[in-house]
């Protein structure tokens, strides 16, 4: 019964591993099929049956377990002819005529095993094949028709269910690993050595008794750590929800810098109600510190740009830091951040995003995110956007 491939051989299959458990169970559903048409047989010409019960039972199990072993057949044929869309009506104009063709071998099957069975009744022993074949033909033929198409509705049910699971089961894995990006990226999102640094500089500003700007700058930081864990559950969020969460972190960085640090906001304002990565700004803003401004013996500076063209949202982060030695951007990549970033957007945004990077020795270096644009329906709240 496994000959021809069939979804719903397949589910049966998994439903019942055993081979032994199969055989047990189409032996035992055949032989109610056949036990239920004679009772319907003998309820159909009660008083008027010329076959014993045995003599009926006999034949009906015989037909119902040939019709369970091309079963196989039909299931495949539902397969092979499985209606999709765009070839629907094709297909099922191909298994019309197979269908009526394969009742009426079937009716001329049937139709024997009924004469035959009739030349050991009495009353029917000179009873010509052919009237047979006609009766039988003209009362079971659409049944059994019927039987067929159902049949190949109950193979295209399986095949639906399985593409459904195959959905069902790549959106959970889609989540899964997104998920898992999502908890990577918040666990290398504020990374040990800014932590460190603010906190040394919150220190240093204690000791030197420079207590309102040690207060501002925990605040900060306490906002900081507020919206991460806020956020970790979240994998987008409005565009003006992250730059907020990038100004609360370059706040801490320009005490830190102290006036060796500015920032340049190019926001246009129809882009702060796009849905955007939450985290996805501030790894490229403390990239461009970490390789960029830190190396860098004088004043720094980061642009931070987003604008909005065709349906694509763009988000650029540039500073004229050091640059990257021989313009290769290998270390970025390779540090935290922009690959769980990239990990992430594949998920998210598969073959649908652009991150690039562009620098060379001594001149800075442009991280150009694209995005399609998604409108988050954001709420009116607006974001600091000038430098202080």
């Amino acid at each position: 019964m496994t000959r021809f491939h069939s979804e719903t051989m397949a589910l049966i299959r998994t439903l019942l591993p055993s081979a032994a458990q199969r055989w047990g169970f189409f032996a035992l559903f055949w032989l109610v099929m056949a036990t239920l048409s004679s009772l319907h047989w003998e309820a159909f010409y009660f008083g008027r049956n010329p076959y014993s019960w045995w003599e009926l039972l006999r034949v009906k199990v015989a037909l119902w377990y040939i019709w369970g072993f091309l079963t196989p057949l039909i299931l495949w044929l539902g397969w092979k002819f499985r209606i999709e869309r765009g070839v629907a009506l094709r297909r099922i104009g191909a298994l019309i005529p197979i269908s009526v063709a394969f009742t009426a071998g079937y009716m001329f099957l049937y139709a024997g095993m009924v004469w035959l069975n009739a030349k050991a009744v009495t009353l029917l022993s000179g009873a010509a094949f052919g009237a047979f074949f006609d009766w039988i033909v003209g009362v079971h033929s659409s049944w059994y028709l019927l039987a067929f198409w159902a049949s190949i509705g109950i193979e295209n049910a399986a095949i639906y269910y399985r593409n459904y699971r195959e959905r069902e089961l790549l959106a959970s894995q889609l989540e899964t690993r997104l998920a898992v990006a999502q908890l990577d990226s918040l666990r290398n999102q504020l990374q040990p050595h800014f932590l460190f640094n603010t906190l040394h500089s919150i220190l240093v500003l204690v000791r030197q008794k420079d207590h309102e700007t040690a207060t501002r700058m925990l605040t900060a930081l306490s906002d900081l750590l507020r919206h991460a864990l806020e956020h970790v559950q979240r994998h987008e969020v409005p565009l003006r929800e992250e730059l907020g969460f990038l100004q609360r972190y370059i706040d801490i960085e320009k005490v830190r810098f102290s006036d060796r640090l500015t920032v340049r906001w190019n926001v246009a304002d129809d882009t702060l109600d796009a849905s955007v990565p939450s985290f996805v700004l501030q790894p490229l803003a403390e990239n461009a510190i970490r390789h960029g401004l830190e190396k860098r013996p004088g004043p720094g500076r980061i642009d931070v740009t987003t604008r909005r063209e065709d349906g694509v949202l763009h988000l650029h982060i540039e500073d004229n830091g050091v640059g990257l030695q021989d313009g290769s951007p290998r270390a970025m990549w390779q540090g935290h951040g922009l690959g769980d970033m990239r990990a992430r957007l594949d998920v998210m945004y598969p073959g649908a995003y652009s991150l690039d990077i562009a620098s060379q020795n001594g001149s800075g270096t442009h991280v150009r995110l694209t995005l399609p644009y998604r409108d988050a329906h954001a709420s009116p709240a607006t974001t600091e956007t000038t430098d202080e």
